[in-house]
């Protein structure tokens, strides 16, 4: 069901890669958790986004992936996407977690979908979302 958004700040999910975002691994191994990129991730969580794990790992390893995050990182994700295609990542919404501060890279993020949706309603354009 689509329904139209009415609120004026929106919360979009924080999609988080896990082998060199959340912990410093590298498949197999599942490594140790960045700490400066936790403790901003759920910075996030506090303020209401979901954090998302989305990874190029199989789906046999999504319950040792939530394992981990509850364990070692003190988060359970909202979800957790598998068999992301291994590539480079070209997306207008995207930061880079290595060179980039991950907290003034996503406030740029939220900023710019929340300019999305003014540029919208201004025009008479709502956007929708599955409800």
């Amino acid at each position: 069901m689509l329904k139209t958004i009415k609120s004026k700040i929106l919360l979009p999910n924080i999609l988080c890669d896990f082998d060199g975002v959340i912990t410093d691994s590298v498949f197999p191994d599942l490594g140790t958790p960045i700490k400066d990129n936790i403790r901003k991730i759920l910075e996030y969580r506090k303020l209401g986004h979901k954090i998302v794990i989305f990874t190029t790992r199989s789906w046999w390893e999504q319950d040792r992936i939530n394992t981990f995050c509850i364990e070692q990182c003190g988060f359970e994700p909202d979800a957790i996407i598998c068999g992301k295609p291994m590539g480079i990542l070209v997306d207008d919404l995207a930061v880079d977690a290595i060179n980039q501060d991950l907290i003034d890279g996503i406030n740029d993020k939220v900023n710019r979908v929340n300019d999305r949706y003014d540029t919208a309603k201004k025009e008479g354009k709502p956007l929708l979302v599955k409800e």
